[in-house]
């Protein structure tokens, strides 16, 4: 489950947050049948300027904690998107961490880049 919303502080600025929570069990092939707790939570804290042309600049600072494991992972996502029309916004990015905010994904190999297409209405 996940909560996110952004909150527009002027015509160029926006602020926003997420929080999202994943709640399970996994087992490991070299531990036989015991299952464990694979609880993670995800905050995500995420400033958008607008710059010219219409182009929106994003940065977005991540941490992702699991409480059963006491483990932990932090960094930084940036982007650069744009309105194709009324009802579609295209991005660009760069994420700086091992990890997403599907919380789906155990790999930890998600670094890198990403194109985002967002559709609205």
């Amino acid at each position: 489950a996940s909560i996110e919303g952004l909150y527009d502080l002027t015509n160029t600025v926006a602020v926003g947050g997420k929080f999202a929570r994943r709640t399970g069990d996994v087992r490991f092939a070299a531990e036989g049948e015991q299952w464990i707790r694979n609880d993670a939570a995800l905050y995500a804290l995420r400033l958008r300027r607008r710059t010219v042309l219409g182009v929106d600049a994003m940065i977005s600072y991540r941490w992702l904690r699991s409480s059963e494991s006491a483990d932990s992972a932090k960094g930084a996502l940036v982007g650069l998107g744009k309105s194709v029309d009324d009802n579609l916004r295209l991005s660009l990015g760069y994420n700086f961490t091992r990890f997403d905010d599907r919380l789906t994904n155990d790999d930890y190999d998600i670094k890198g880049w990403f194109v985002n297409l967002v559709g609205f209405y």
